[in-house]
């Protein structure tokens, strides 16, 4: 079943997805409030932080391309327990995360 899943994600689509994911509607307030000589440090942080972990996942990728990532590279290298509790907890953290981001979305929304 999980051969017949289309691959969409490009490498692009990856690393944008990292900033949203990383950068997150609650920094830019933040970032604003910080002024346009923060930027050089924003774009650093992003590039030491987004690069590797381009270069992580396209190496585990090209290494074992099946759909289900992270579950399936950790249980080659750690096994079954590492990789059904890193994925728990994956999961656990993005049902902590969604309503966060969906309160913020929200009051962004109505602030403006």
């Amino acid at each position: 079943m999980s051969g017949s899943l289309k691959r969409e994600l490009g490498l692009r689509d990856v690393i944008l997805f990292s900033m949203a994911c990383v950068i997150g509607t609650r920094w830019l307030g933040a970032a604003a409030h910080a002024g346009a000589e923060t930027v050089p440090l924003w774009i650093g942080a992003a590039a030491l932080f987004l690069v590797p972990y381009a270069l992580a996942i396209g190496t585990l990728s090209e290494r074992d391309p099946r759909a289900g990532g992270f579950y399936h590279w950790i249980k080659a290298d750690f096994g079954e327990w590492p990789a059904f509790l890193c994925f728990w907890l994956y999961w656990t953290g993005i049902a902590c995360w969604f309503p966060n981001a969906a309160m913020s979305y929200m009051s962004t929304i109505l602030y403006t």
